[in-house]
């Protein structure tokens, strides 16, 4: 299969990397990455879902996560996640994040923690590499979430955690 059909047919990278992110975020909340520190995920907001071989066929789940088991009957159904909210914490820092699963891309990413104020006056200049060293950070995370996805993916035995997965979405029923 070429890549073109498998982006079109939705067999890719992206939607398993949505899915393992909301397993994650519904059983464990933590992820440890490869630095060693650990990697808070929580579903937040809203999961579009939709079925690989229909794309008008699709599932927008909203709310608290008492809702989200609609979501996942829609997994159980065979639909995937093609797009999810998540909120991402590490240290002080919190990131809300967008997720698009057919690019593979960060759709927005939102600072949600409060700055710490300086002692003394800022210049704009400083204001302005605080806030991009805070977009690096948020951009560090996504980063370490994903390779922590890949090793999973490429070392592990990835079909056995494709079946705790699965058993997720039989026990959330």
């Amino acid at each position: 299969m070429i890549f073109t059909e498998a982006l079109e047919k939705g067999q890719h990278l992206g939607t398993e990397f949505l899915t393992w992110l909301w397993w994650r975020a519904e059983t464990t909340n933590i992820i440890q990455v490869a630095d060693g520190s650990n990697v808070s995920v929580d579903l937040c907001g809203n999961v579009a879902l939709q079925r690989i071989s229909d794309t008008k066929d699709r599932v927008t789940v909203v709310g608290d996560s008492s809702q989200y088991r609609e979501g996942i009957a829609a997994l159980r159904e065979g639909k995937v996640p093609t797009r999810a909210r998540f909120l991402f914490s590490q240290g002080r820092y919190s990131f809300e994040v967008i997720l698009d699963a057919q690019w593979l891309t960060v759709r927005s990413m939102k600072y949600v923690s409060s700055i710490d104020p300086k002692d003394g006056e800022q210049t704009p200049e400083s204001v302005l590499l605080d806030r991009m060293a805070i977009i690096d950070m948020g951009w560090s995370i996504v980063d370490q979430l994903f390779r922590s996805f890949m090793d999973i993916r490429t070392h592990q035995p990835w079909t056995q955690v494709w079946r705790e997965i699965k058993a997720w979405t039989q026990e959330a029923a």
